[in-house]
């Protein structure tokens, strides 16, 4: 039976049909043999008789002269006591203090005399006393009595006197009277959309619980009522506002009901991938940051605050990992605020070893002279490294960056490594400072795994480029999955549309900026396949003739034969040398470094030391030195690269 009556208001919740009008509600008023009660609360019970009327019959007359003025709108602050009383008189013998005369010798003047003096003296006396009497209390409404209380009536409710009872009587009958028909808990609720929240409903009126709007059809949400629960429940199923009225027994109440969307949904966070160990903390950080506000998926007006933002993550290491929490907020107009820390995984991982199969060269035109995009491939080989050398001579400030575009319909997976320098105003150190970085972190693989979404184009660089200074990059590019992206190098005007500001957070790719790339993708020339150079040099302590090789002198040619990388800026060397010493005596070689052209900067791995010169013109600068023993041979690996900015070639010499 419960269930039906359920489902039947339910539907009347549902449907939200305006109701037949019910009569208004009024406070119950019952008797049970001697006891009054109101709403359900014991307001007096009547133990004797009062003018010749039997305790049930007081209990009915109170309930009918109640009910006339429950109907009639009585408010619990009419109800008050009046008390009746009389003077009565007594007798009572009470002790008084009274003054009497007594004759005693006092000295005075020397001689002794008989003086006469007033003393106190306690006698018991005999006096009428008038006190007054409570012979009745009324509990009075509207002029009205309602009840007596006789002194035998207080006397058999163990009260001191009838006025005391009936203040009693009153207190009930006020919290009785100030008892709702119903109530609801919340004046107002908030529910979000397609979510329920729950109320509960009290007061004294029974009977079925009628939920209905105050005006109209349509209401953007739906409302169950369970009765053995007390509660309603409310779903919001479309985003508005609506006032509903809650009737039971012609009581009512209302209920301002707004259904809002959350201003975001928050994904899990996508991890943010490393290898090696070398990355730089500001830049796991800013990949942190970017993988949080990825999570965030914020409705159109809503705005994201993220409220603590790591200056440096430091990288976990291969085959570790770590959490970083990133507290964010996000609010907006008539929606719900979405406040959460976001756990964004940072994890350590190794790749197997990729060949380097292009040398994608930026540095054409090297004087930019406007905001231009200067350089497009696509990243089709698998693996390229990217060189980028430029000078600002446009005249004004203009916003440099190097982005992967992904115009394909899914995401793409990219290894990232290496880093820039600048901008500065000395080419040479530019130059030799990015290499050094890059060499660094191509020979700990440590990187970064970046995800570009479809039609989206992410910045692993992006820096402003004052007017006359120069900024120089090396960067390894690794397809990992997906399509192959493009690689795009520009000096773009700050603030305009297609300007990307934040490094390493995705944004939405243009029609007409992907329709501009396409085209200039088939134009870019400056892609050199196999960039590297392997070189064999031999040298004999004791021979006439030292050991001698260059570097960066036979220049590669493009993929477009027309082009030639002079100088062979950002290719491998990678020399074996074999030094022999055959004589008797402990040698000492020397690998000695020469420009060939000016001044010049280097960067060497020898025998897996680093070795550098930040820029130099002597034409003669040891690099490394070897201890041979009488008749030993050692073989040792050289790894470099000529250095954008530098004069190429340079030369090098092996002696003893």
């Amino acid at each position: 039976m419960l269930m039906k009556c359920l489902a039947l208001v339910f539907w009347i919740a549902l449907v939200a049909l305006p109701v037949a009008a019910q009569p208004a509600w009024t406070p119950r008023v019952q008797t049970q043999g001697t006891e009054l009660r109101v709403n359900d609360v014991l307001v007096l019970r009547a133990r004797s008789s009062v003018g010749g009327i039997e305790p049930t019959e007081r209990i009915q007359l109170s309930a009918e002269r109640l009910k006339e003025l429950t109907q009639a709108g009585l408010e619990p602050r009419e109800v008050r006591v009046d008390v009746e009383t009389e003077t009565r008189h007594r007798n009572e013998t009470r002790t008084v203090t009274k003054m009497v005369e007594k004759k005693v010798t006092r000295r005075i003047k020397k001689k002794r005399r008989t003086v006469t003096i007033e003393v106190p003296v306690q006698v018991k006396q005999t006096v009428d006393v008038a006190y007054e009497v409570e012979t009745e209390a009324r509990l009075m409404a509207r002029g009205k009595v309602l009840a007596t209380a006789t002194p035998t009536e207080a006397q058999l409710s163990r009260i001191a006197k009838p006025s005391l009872l009936v203040e009693g009587w009153a207190g009930q009958l006020r919290k009785a009277l100030a008892i709702p028909g119903i109530a609801l808990s919340e004046t107002g609720q908030i529910v979000p959309w397609m979510e329920k929240r729950t109320l509960k409903f009290s007061g004294a009126a029974r009977g079925p619980v009628v939920v209905q709007r105050q005006s109209g059809p349509g209401s953007p949400v739906e409302a169950t009522v369970d009765l053995a629960t007390s509660t309603i429940t409310l779903t919001g199923k479309s985003v508005g506002r609506d006032i509903l009225v809650v009737s039971r027994e012609g009581a009512s109440d209302k209920l301002t009901v707004a259904v809002q969307p959350y201003a975001a949904a928050l994904l899990p966070p996508q991890p943010v991938v490393l290898t090696g160990s070398g990355v730089e903390g500001e830049r796991v950080a800013k990949l942190v940051l970017a993988s949080a506000r990825a999570a965030i998926q914020p409705l159109a007006g809503a705005s994201i605050k993220i409220e603590s933002e790591p200056a440096s993550v430091p990288p976990p290491g291969q085959g570790k990992s770590l959490s970083v929490p990133i507290s964010v907020s996000v609010s907006g107009p008539e929606m719900l605020p979405v406040r959460q820390s976001l756990k964004v995984p940072v994890v350590g991982r190794s790749l197997p070893k990729a060949e380097t199969n292009a040398l994608f060269f930026s540095n054409s035109p090297e004087r930019v002279k406007e905001p231009q995009t200067l350089y497009v491939g696509r990243l089709s080989m698998g693996t390229a490294r990217l060189l980028y050398h430029h000078l600002n001579n446009a005249g004004q400030t203009l916003w440099f960056v190097a982005e992967l575009v992904n115009d394909s319909d899914s995401a793409t997976r990219v290894q990232v490594l290496g880093n820039d320098a600048g901008p500065v105003r000395d080419t040479v150190w530019v130059g030799y400072r990015a290499a050094s970085d890059f060499m660094s972190a191509f020979q700990s693989d440590s990187g970064m795994v970046v995800e570009i979404p479809a039609h989206s184009r992410m910045a692993f660089q992006a820096i402003r480029l004052p007017n006359d200074l120069i900024l120089s990059g090396l960067f390894q590019l690794r397809l990992l999955s997906g399509s192959a992206p493009l690689v795009r190098v520009a000096a773009d005007l700050p603030g305009s549309p297609q300007t990307i500001s934040e490094t390493l957070s995705a944004v939405p790719l243009s029609a007409t900026l992907q329709n501009q790339l396409r085209e200039l993708e088939s134009k870019s020339p400056h892609v050199y396949p196999k960039p590297g150079v392997a070189l064999t040099a031999k040298y004999s302590v004791g021979s006439h003739r030292w050991g001698f090789f260059s570097v960066g002198r036979a220049p590669l040619v493009g993929t477009d034969p027309s082009q030639i990388l002079e100088g062979n800026y950002g290719v491998f060397y990678d020399i074996q040398l074999t030094l022999d010493n055959p004589t008797t005596s402990p040698a000492e070689v020397r690998l000695i470094f020469e420009p060939a052209g000016g001044m010049a900067g280097a960067v060497f791995v020898i025998d897996g030391k680093r070795a550098e010169i930040p820029q130099t013109s002597s034409p003669e600068t040891t690099l490394a030195t070897f201890r041979l023993a009488p008749g030993a041979r050692k073989v040792v690996p050289v790894r470099t690269l000529p250095l954008s900015g530098s004069n190429y070639p340079i030369n090098l010499f092996v002696k003893s």
